[in-house]
């Protein structure tokens, strides 16, 4: 887009006359962004990427495959890992990687992202080139403006065309339909150039160098943060750094989007030099506390010794409150079918047998149901078993009422369907158990013909 605001017209005329790199930013993709590698060639030939020369080795493709020993170019000097030419290596190896370089200009702070090349041919020097290909300028309230090199791409190219002037860029992540598109604006996983320059309010309000390697924060974002968000200056003085990134990569910099942010358990960290070290997992926790109704302004909970240990244990908590909650839901529920089963298996009900290892019954009641179906875990409850008028549900325990089956008999020919100890397994004792209940099924003849009399 064309600059159309007046100060959109002045970044556009000081993109240029930003100064040139310095060597050691030059040098910074050649030294630390392209890997040391070189390729070796079925003959005993290493091609060198750091420099573009060929030299022999003797070493063997099985010694190369597992890496044995170090092998250091006898050109440039550098330790380099071989890796085999496979058969779509051609004469030609191209690579690129972006990279910025932050830094500051007439009062504004600037992030510059380049375009590195590494252009390898076969029989000639490793040449490397770097190119612009958009800067992104912050004002001291935190407003960023982005200036871009023209460019073309779809989901399967990108080209810039570096002889452009500077326009106005928006961010552009997103897509629909098959394809999505990152934003290619979003710097968060470039290399970014170690020695950074910034605002003096920037680094008043607690900037350090070692923040442009916090792990999938984009800086542009930390920065802007710095500049109109105290909260997030407040994490970064009182060093709760895992929070300041959650805070950045989650957006809550921006607008707490949450019900609870717990804002204040932060400030109780504080108070009580506590240092949150895995921050994720501590807003999981403080989320389990208010779910339990915790006091979440308390250190005691608050400033665990142990966070993993902590988090897990009302994770558990949660998962017993949710189990005694469903139990409760399924009784209440259970409750609306009593009646119908009542007037269905009534005439059965008084039924009950055994021998000296088994007591068979028939369960009461659509409650002893849901209970059966969580002591046996198995689906006699929750697939309905009790609206069924053509069987029967029974339940096997031991002498000392231990549950050891549960049994569906047919109400048409009086033969057990299925035994099922926990878990659906096949119970040790089930000959016994179903030659035990067929041997009854003159009971269950009975109690139907003296129903129906």
């Amino acid at each position: 887009m064309k600059p159309k605001t007046k100060k959109e017209k002045l970044l556009v005329e000081l993109a240029p006359k930003l100064p040139p790199l310095t060597e050691k930013q030059l040098e910074y993709p050649k030294e630390h962004i392209f890997k040391k590698k070189g390729i070796y060639w079925k003959k005993g030939l290493v091609w060198c990427q750091c420099c573009g020369k060929e030299y022999p080795v003797m070493k063997s493709m099985l010694e190369v495959s597992l890496d044995v020993g170090g092998e250091v170019c006898e050109w440039c000097g550098n330790e380099i890992h071989m890796e085999h030419a496979g058969r779509g290596t051609s004469k030609h190896n191209n690579e690129l990687a972006w990279y910025s370089v932050i830094t500051t200009f007439k009062g504004w702070q600037v992030v510059r992202a380049f375009e590195a090349e590494r252009s390898n041919t076969r029989g000639r020097e490793t040449v490397y080139s770097c190119r612009e290909v958009f800067q992104i300028w912050v004002d001291e309230k935190g407003k960023e403006t982005i200036l871009t090199k023209h460019y073309s791409r779809s989901p399967f190219h990108l080209s810039w065309e570096y002889s452009s002037e500077y326009s106005i860029g928006h961010h552009n992540g997103g897509g629909g339909g098959f394809y999505s598109m990152n934003d290619l604006f979003d710097v968060t996983g470039f290399y970014t150039y170690p020695r950074t320059t910034v605002l003096p309010l920037i680094r008043r309000n607690g900037w350090r160098n070692s923040f442009v390697d916090m792990q999938g924060v984009n800086p542009v974002e930390l920065m802007k943060a710095l500049l109109s968000n105290s909260d997030i200056e407040m994490l970064v003085k009182t060093g709760q750094h895992d929070i300041l990134r959650y805070w950045v990569q989650t957006g809550w910099h921006i607008s707490r989007d949450r019900e609870n942010d717990f804002f204040d358990s932060i400030k109780i960290a504080n108070r009580n030099h506590y240092k949150v070290k895995d921050a994720s997992l501590w807003y999981d926790m403080l989320d389990a506390m208010d779910y339990l109704g915790l006091d979440t302004h308390n250190a005691h909970y608050v400033c665990p010794e142990d966070l993993m240990i902590a988090h897990d244990t009302y994770v558990k908590r949660i998962e017993k409150v949710k189990r005694l909650r469903e139990r409760e839901m399924k009784l209440k529920e259970a409750e609306q079918y009593e009646e119908e089963y009542l007037n269905q298996k009534g005439r059965y009900l008084g039924i009950c047998f055994g021998n000296e290892n088994v007591m068979v019954s028939v369960l009461q009641s659509v409650r002893d149901f849901v209970e059966e179906g969580e002591a046996m875990h198995h689906c006699v409850y929750t697939m309905g078993y009790y609206k069924n008028k053509d069987i029967l549900i029974l339940s096997a325990r031991d002498k000392e009422q231990k549950r050891l089956a549960t049994i569906e008999l047919s109400l048409k020919n009086y033969k057990v369907q299925q035994c099922r100890a926990a878990c659906n397994a096949k119970p040790k004792q089930y000959d016994e158990i179903v030659s035990l209940v067929e041997s009854h099924a003159r009971d269950f003849m009975k109690a139907k013909k003296l129903q129906t009399a």
